[in-house]
């Protein structure tokens, strides 16, 4: 991994060595590097760290930017790189080109994702036993490249293609024979995508794009049973005389997606004050999967009534999914500054797809002692979705009415979904059945206002939804959401602060499936700088959250309620000092949950940098931070990073 994210990194430095190297000599380019290595120390649990931080050490690209005028033949070139290397997450971006003849745009991403948390669905955390049973280990690479020929004419073809690749380890568990038993898992992840079009200018008055492309996606798995495991989580039930055991468990997965997709869209300025606009898109998705799974050990089945020492289960599947959407969206300006729009949009989709399950039990016997044969069960299921929806929706927009802008807008949206019997478990009927054709309406309100006046910006918004049933089980019937903010800053930003409330409600009363949240938050902030070399930096929070659902418990089946709740309380602050040649930059913070996960994080940063010659510097960055959880506190960490960057600006 170290060693390909290096090569990645050299590539990207001979390049531009290569463009740098060919410019012409003896002119400066504006270049700007801040590069250096980050020593990282963890006491604790660094699984936790990993999953909530996961600045690890070793060489890091902080930032890094060239920009150009002419060089050859491409009369511009920038480059930005930013946190490459060890760093969670990094990007790098090239664009060059020739006016009018060609631009080229190159944009690269890398991110690790890494989850090992130990209180997280794990069963046996009362135990001692880390990490949980769920982890992943993955490393994620972007690449997109897309080129335009004869920009700004009045034809511009144009040509894409990107690259996306998610690869690595993790751990798993499988339900299996009355029991749960952990597995190694190994993904490989896909994808590529062609893209070619045009975008069209013809005066001002028609404009738009056209994009066809073509998108495949392949995806393999692999699972085994991890070794020490065959135990499973929980002691045999009550009909076996001995314990649900696995002397072996693997599962090989693949999945092939192939879509074809269509873009467009087109505006047409009839007259000064009146605009239209057409979309169109399409996809039709065709996906084809397998499975094989084998085990051995000793299991119960209560639905075939049966111990059975072993299974072998092949699975083939195939599904379909097109959608389209398609609309138009007028706009008119009444007056100067005061528009009026509406619009239509109708999206359809259909979904369907087979699959034939295959499982073979070896050595079957019926609870009784009786009966020992290998017993084969064929499942072969099909089921489709087919859901339209319309809308529609007027508004108004006033940017200028003095110190007043305003804006009110209604939207009403039309759907029908018929599904079959196989999907009944997301699917909420009044009449009881599983499946069917269901309508549902969702009317919309949406209104805001923003007041500015001598450095004063209030602002405010309120938007209500309100349906008339629900058809899947994370439908609403009620929805609202308001947002009011207050801010203030001095001409020269010598003050400036800000209060701000943001609380979303929404609800569903269905029987059987109903459920309730609200979430509140609240911030303020302010930066002061009472002089001109020193700013300081302050703001406080508060987050709650309560939310309340109906459940099937999968064991018994009854119904209860499940809680959640959160309780957040966030504090930052900082100050920046420029003493040329020397500059400081510290910030401390903490945020502390109360709620169903409580746990608080401590964090502190310093960053110093210096000025040894005009263009040279070097910068020095502290950083420590220290999790906390609630009894049993196993995730526990204390962390401190320490990294020395050289920074080159010539």
């Amino acid at each position: 991994m170290k060693m390909r994210r290096f090569s990645a990194m050299l590539g990207l430095g001979t390049m531009v060595l290569a463009f740098t190297s060919s410019s012409a000599v003896g002119q400066t380019l504006p270049v700007e590097l801040e590069v250096g290595y980050r020593w990282s120390h963890v006491n604790g649990n660094e699984d936790q760290f990993r999953s909530t931080i996961n600045e690890r050490a070793g060489f890091l690209v902080r930032s890094f930017t060239l920009a150009t005028g002419e060089l050859g033949f491409v009369d511009r070139l920038r480059v930005d790189v930013s946190e490459l290397g060890v760093g969670p997450a990094g990007s790098a971006r090239v664009e060059t080109g020739k006016r009018g003849v060609f631009k080229l745009t190159l944009n690269y991403r890398l991110t690790d994702q890494y989850s090992a948390l130990p209180s997280f669905a794990n069963p046996l955390l009362s135990q001692g036993i880390l990490p949980g049973q769920h982890t992943i280990d993955r490393t994620r690479h972007m690449f997109d490249a897309d080129l335009e020929i004869l920009p700004g004419k009045m034809v511009t073809p144009i040509l894409g293609y990107s690259w996306n690749r998610n690869k690595g380890p993790g751990q798993t568990t499988l339900f299996l024979g009355q029991d749960e038993f952990r597995l190694k898992q190994d993904l490989s992840e896909v994808e590529h995508e062609a893209r070619v079009g045009a975008a069209f200018n013809f005066g001002n008055m028609v404009y738009g794009q056209v994009t066809q492309g073509w998108r495949q996606f392949k995806s393999n798995e692999t699972l085994s049973l991890v070794p020490g495991a065959g135990a499973g989580n929980n002691g045999g039930p009550a009909l076996d005389p001995g314990t649900v055991t696995a002397t072996s468990i693997s599962r090989s997965s693949s999945t092939d997606v192939n879509t074809p997709f269509t873009n467009a869209f087109v505006t047409f300025a009839m007259a000064k004050r009146v605009r239209i606009t057409g979309t169109y898109v399409r996809f039709a998705a065709k996906s084809d999967g397998a499975e094989a799974e084998s085990a051995a050990g000793s299991f119960t089945s209560f639905q075939l009534d049966r111990f059975f020492s072993g299974l072998t289960e092949s699975i083939a599947a195939n599904a379909k999914n097109t959608t389209w959407r398609g609309g138009g969206r007028a706009e008119i300006t009444l007056y100067e500054g005061v528009d009026l729009y509406g619009g239509f949009e109708r999206q359809h989709r259909e979904q369907d797809g087979t699959s034939l399950i295959s499982t073979l039990y070896a050595q079957s016997i019926t609870f009784g002692g009786l009966d020992k044969r290998d017993l084969t069960v064929l499942l072969n299921t099909q089921n489709s979705l087919e859901r339209q929806t319309d809308d529609w929706n007027l508004g108004i927009s006033a940017k200028s009415l003095g110190p007043f802008s305003v804006r009110g807008g209604f939207t009403e949206s039309k759907g029908q979904v018929t599904v079959t019997p196989d999907l009944s478990e997301i699917v909420v009927a009044s009449t009881g059945g599983e499946g069917g054709t269901f309508d549902r309406k969702v009317r919309t309100v949406d209104l805001g206002m923003t007041f500015k006046l001598s450095g004063l910006t209030v602002f405010g918004s309120w938007k209500k939804d309100k349906a008339d049933t629900p058809v899947f089980r994370t439908d609403f019937l009620g929805r609202e959401r308001f947002r009011v903010r207050a801010a203030y800053a001095t001409p020269g930003n010598e003050i400036k602060g800000g209060l701000s409330l943001e609380q979303t409600t929404q609800d569903s009363s269905w029987t059987g499936a109903s459920y309730s949240g609200t979430s509140r938050q609240y911030t303020g902030d302010l930066e002061v700088a009472p002089v001109p070399a020193l700013r300081l930096r302050g703001s406080v929070s508060q987050f709650n959250g309560d939310n309340t659902a109906t459940i099937r418990v999968p064991e018994n089946y009854n119904i209860e309620s499940s809680i959640h709740t959160e309780r957040g309380d966030a504090f930052e602050g900082g100050l920046s000092l420029i003493l040329n040649p020397v500059t400081f930059d510290a910030g401390i913070g903490r945020f502390e949950n109360k709620g169903s996960n409580p746990f608080n994080i401590e964090r502190y940063r310093l960053q110093v940098g210096w000025d040894v010659v005009a263009k040279v510097g070097i910068v020095a960055e502290w950083a420590r931070d220290k999790y906390r959880e609630a009894t049993p506190s196993l995730g526990d960490f204390d962390a401190t990073r320490f990294g020395l960057y050289l920074r080159w600006r010539p």
